[in-house]
């Protein structure tokens, strides 16, 4: 028979056993589990539960608030940098394969007056914004290229390269394919209006050897800066041509020429815009009312001396000619500088026609 005291033992002992507190089956502890805690909290930077992730990286905390709020920011910073690359790949322009790059440019620098989109370069060429490539078109149909000054086209810009952004020169670099024979392109300038711009006596040349690889740069044009010297065309509607009638209450009268961009601007006989007199038969063109800011010609300025402006007359539509000559019969013109008086000028003919008068 056991004794008391035994039983009293093993009793106490099969007890604790049971219980699972008396020992240690020698299984390796889980140190993460914080506090013996079962369920993960998704704000403390503790891995609560002991399965190795932490806070919103732990699949227990999906639809916790702040991991939602957290995962729509970085949604939103994904597509911030896919938006970011976007645009530098649209920027960053690539020369199209085989082709040559040609460069043009014209230089507003000194009366700042144009903006973007103004400015186009216009030749016996058709052009393709989106590839930027040039294709020869004799007959001078378009699409042109229109001038930018945001920089050079290899840094996300449209100028030539070295060319500097916000300086007020306009330019474009474009591309044509490398020809196999010589090709010679004739062009000028003209704003998105039609205007023509260009200055040159004759239009502008460039020309691409065959099989040419290396850069072409065509002749700009700068735009000289406006002057103090107004004009003043007058025209006699009393005393025309004998091949021009007028009626008073149905014809018009308008200017145009190479100094406002052979834009037509009227003559006026309502006594306003520098008209000495309404209704007296002498219509009046005063530069200085025509031109600068808030006009029709806001790129046009006043003259200089010794510039020799060419003009013609346009009598409802007609232009005041006789075989491809300006006729000159009942037309004068004045010139008066800044702070000066009118003085008459000698109204003569340009050998191409057109009608010329020189600024003293």
């Amino acid at each position: 028979m056991l004794r008391p005291r035994l039983v009293i033992i093993l009793l106490s002992l099969a007890l604790l056993a049971a219980s699972g507190l008396a020992c240690d089956d020698g299984g390796t502890k889980n140190t993460n589990n914080v506090n013996n805690v079962t369920a993960e909290i998704c704000d403390d930077t503790l891995d609560n539960d002991g399965d190795g992730d932490i806070d919103c990286a732990d699949t227990d905390c999906v639809a916790a608030a702040n991991c939602v709020l957290n995962n729509v920011n970085n949604l939103n910073n994904l597509n911030n940098v896919n938006n970011l690359n976007n645009v530098n790949n649209l920027n960053n322009f690539t020369q199209p394969a085989d082709t040559v790059a040609i460069n043009f440019s014209i230089d507003d620098s000194a009366n700042q007056t144009y903006v973007a989109g103004e400015l186009q370069w216009k030749g016996s060429f058709a052009f393709d914004d989106t590839t930027r490539l040039l294709t020869f078109d004799g007959s001078w149909m378009g699409p042109y290229p229109t001038l930018h000054d945001d920089g050079p086209w290899t840094a996300g810009g449209h100028e030539p390269e070295g060319s500097v952004a916000g300086d007020h020169v306009w330019g474009v670099t474009v591309f044509f394919a490398v020809p196999a024979e010589e090709t010679t392109f004739e062009y000028g300038a003209q704003d998105v209006q039609g205007n023509w711009l260009w200055t040159g006596e004759t239009n502008g040349i460039f020309t691409i050897p065959a099989l040419a690889t290396s850069p072409v740069t065509a002749e700009g044009m700068t735009i000289e800066a406006f002057g103090t010297v107004d004009l003043m065309i007058t025209l006699d509607s009393l005393n025309l041509n004998a091949m021009f009638s007028f009626n008073p209450f149905v014809d018009t009268v308008a200017l145009k020429g190479n100094f406002i961009g052979w834009s037509l601007l009227p003559c006026v006989d309502d006594g306003t815009d520098g008209d000495a007199s309404a209704e007296d038969d002498l219509y009046t063109f005063v530069l200085s009312t025509q031109v600068g800011p808030g006009t029709a010609s806001p790129h046009a300025g006043l003259l200089h001396s010794g510039d020799a402006p060419e003009l013609l007359i346009v009598i409802s539509g007609a232009e005041y000619k006789d075989n491809g000559a300006a006729l000159t019969d009942g037309v004068q013109a004045f010139s008066r500088p800044q702070g000066g008086d009118w003085t008459e000028l000698t109204v003569g003919l340009h050998a191409n026609g057109n009608t010329l008068v020189t600024i003293p």
